[in-house]
């Protein structure tokens, strides 16, 4: 007994002792990070210069950065400053938005149009919006009244198209306000991007609704994994209807999602060029339908809306989703009234903010903007809003940052460990 208790005792002391530490002085020193390949001061002027004009530097900018190697911040004021960058801005709200395409014909050159060409009147109403946010960036607004404006900014077509205020003697591209009744909130106000944008049949202006989310605060309700039931009729409204209401999977888009496409029933479903000219040529007077007695549907559009001045939103139809049982406007949880209450809301969500910077952050060094570091979008947005929203600022911050300037990896380091900003896409001419 007396040797296992021996033997316990000689164990457990030597379990107690403490195990050998070696000094600090013999711990490996770890080695440094190794450096990127970082681009030359005249290879960031060009690279800056294309990201912000879409124009290599010119022969005198070369030889000021060559001689002065400091001189690259004020030339990178001077292109902040330029009609290019105006333009760059436009291109990357043009993706954003999507506005540019051509899918369908322009508006008819007929009455007030007549005399514009085709290309005219196409500029006119994809550019409205993208024209906007430069107005905005060019005064030194916040870049958060592109959702709040309480105007907007049209050209000649374009208000002839809407019967929109114009001076022939002013600027090309004016301050106006809509007349048709709608409350102005930026581009929430936009004819162009709802025209590009629409929302058919039991749709109910949900198309609409994801479309914002998705642009203005990364949400994409799309994009949400849900599972749906293999017996659900989606073909039956009535069943959709109920399913919208009580089935846990889509309860869990749509609670968010159809209050906040309640904001847009006072535009049209959709708007193109055919019903227009039939319009015009008609004399704008054709009834909505041959019965007289016909009671007038919800979507029953009156034909004379298809005249110029063009009417794409009734104030009288702002409430017509209380007729489909569907819910009243919030904005994820927070009711709101009209589109000038969504646009305020939208402004001060963190979310509108930090979707803001990913889009410019992406646009400006060529990224997936999935695929961005979100400590440094979460950095880049706190220097936004601190900045009161100002674009130039965020877009000069960029361009100037060390991770704009990498070159490439360290020598022997996968081409995927750091980032290395492509080549930038000249503009045309």
């Amino acid at each position: 007994m007396r040797r296992w208790t021996a033997a316990v005792l000689l164990l457990a002391a030597a379990c107690s002792e403490p195990e050998d530490v070696p000094d600090e002085e013999d711990s490996p020193v770890p080695s440094p990070a190794p450096e990127p390949v970082w681009l030359s001061p005249t290879e960031h002027l060009v690279r800056a210069s294309m990201a912000i004009r879409g124009l290599r530097p010119s022969i005198e900018d070369l030889a000021r950065i060559e001689a002065d190697p400091a001189s690259l911040e004020p030339m990178v004021d001077a292109y902040l400053a330029s009609d290019e960058f105006l333009a760059t801005l436009r291109d990357l709200h043009a993706e954003l938005y999507r506005v540019r395409v051509d899918l369908e014909p322009p508006f008819p050159a007929l009455g007030p149009l007549a005399g514009y060409t085709g290309a005219e009147i196409h500029e006119a109403t994809s550019e409205e919006v993208l024209r906007l946010v430069a107005h905005i960036v060019t005064n030194d607004r916040p870049y958060t009244e592109i959702v709040t404006a309480d105007y907007l900014v049209a050209n000649a077509p374009l208000a002839a198209i809407y019967g929109l205020a114009y001076d022939p003697a002013g600027d090309e591209w004016q301050e106006t306000h809509w007349v048709d009744g709608r409350e102005s909130a930026g581009v929430l106000s936009s004819s162009e991007i709802f025209r590009r944008q629409p929302s058919a049949g039991n749709n109910f202006q949900r198309h609409r609704a994801n479309f914002v989310a998705d642009t203005f605060l990364c949400e994409d309700f799309a994009s949400r994994e849900v599972t749906i039931r293999g017996d659900l009729d989606l073909s039956d409204p009535e069943t959709v209807a109920a399913a919208l209401a009580s089935d846990p999977s889509c309860v869990a888009c749509h609670q968010a999602l159809d209050p906040l496409a309640a904001a847009f029933w006072g535009f049209k479903q959709h708007l193109d060029e055919s019903p227009v000219e039939l319009a015009m040529e008609l004399g704008c007077h054709v009834p909505p339908s041959a019965d007289p007695d016909a009671v007038e549907t919800p979507f029953d559009q009156r034909f004379e809306d298809y005249c110029y001045p063009l009417r794409f939103y009734t104030p009288l139809h702002e409430t017509m989703y209380r007729e489909f049982s569907l819910p009243e406007p919030a904005y994820y949880g927070t009711p709101f009234t009209g589109l000038a209450e969504l646009g305020g809301l939208i402004a001060e969500d963190p979310r509108f903010h930090q979707c803001s910077v990913r889009h410019f952050v992406g646009w400006f060094q060529q990224m997936d903007e999935d695929e961005l570091p979100f400590d440094e979008i979460l950095a880049r947005t706190e220097a936004f809003e601190a900045s009161g929203f100002d674009a130039r600022q965020l877009v000069r911050d960029i361009v100037l940052d060390d991770a704009f300037r990498i070159a490439g990896p360290p020598a022997g380091a996968p081409d995927t460990e750091l980032f290395a900003a492509p080549v930038q896409v000249v503009r045309p001419e």
